[in-house]
């Protein structure tokens, strides 16, 4: 099974589709680096389809005493990027897309093209069947050369046989994982041996 760098560049981008859990999960990683690392972190969000999640991600910069700014296209980020570049990370929320509709992706391929040094988390619900997911890799690898799994919401399900398939079909490293809403309790890195602990029944991931 591949295993993630957690070594990661400054700039991270979050993509997957809408309701999968990004920007709560953008905001348990910005509060263990802000509380736990002592780092600093400037979130960016292009989610502007959504007045909901860039309320939620602004509460939460809020909370954690963050800076925020909201990309409208994409030459805002190398701005953006000239701007905080004293940060030490900065998280690039991204609005939810379906990997069947290939316009919105093409708005994405663009944004993620602006930076050429990152790190990209394509964040998945743990419930996604795996048909849909040995459809949804692919696409996304069309998108960007390399990316990282984050997969949320482990809490609602008890199919976890499920993360083995994803990260040895998909040949994809799974870094994270969400299980919960509690920020920042709820994620944990993906460890291997964890993970089969959990599927023999001798541990929680919790």
């Amino acid at each position: 099974m591949p295993k993630f760098n957690y070594n990661i560049p400054k700039v991270t981008f979050f993509i997957g589709s809408t309701g999968v859990g990004k920007t709560t999960t953008i905001a348990k990683l910005t509060a263990i680096k802000v509380l736990e690392e002592n780092k600093k972190v400037v979130l960016l969000t292009a989610d502007t389809y959504r007045i909901a999640a860039v309320a939620q991600l602004k509460t939460y910069a809020e909370i954690l005493g963050v800076e925020i700014e909201t990309i409208f296209e994409p030459s805002d980020i190398p701005k953006y990027l000239q701007k905080w570049r004293d940060a030490d990370y900065i998280f690039i929320d991204t609005a939810g897309r379906s990997h069947k509709d290939f316009n919105q992706l093409g708005e994405l391929k663009e944004l993620l093209a602006t930076v050429e040094e990152k790190q990209v988390f394509l964040v998945l619900n743990m419930n996604t069947q795996y048909k849909d997911i040995q459809s949804i890799i692919p696409i996304y690898k069309n998108l960007v050369d390399r990316f990282a799994l984050i997969i949320t919401k482990l809490d609602e399900t008890d199919g976890i046989g499920n993360l083995l398939n994803i990260a040895t079909c998909t040949k994809t490293e799974i870094a994270y994982l969400t299980t919960g809403q509690n920020v920042p309790e709820d994620i944990d890195k993906f460890e291997t041996l964890k993970y089969v602990r959990l599927l023999l029944g001798r541990v929680k991931y919790e």
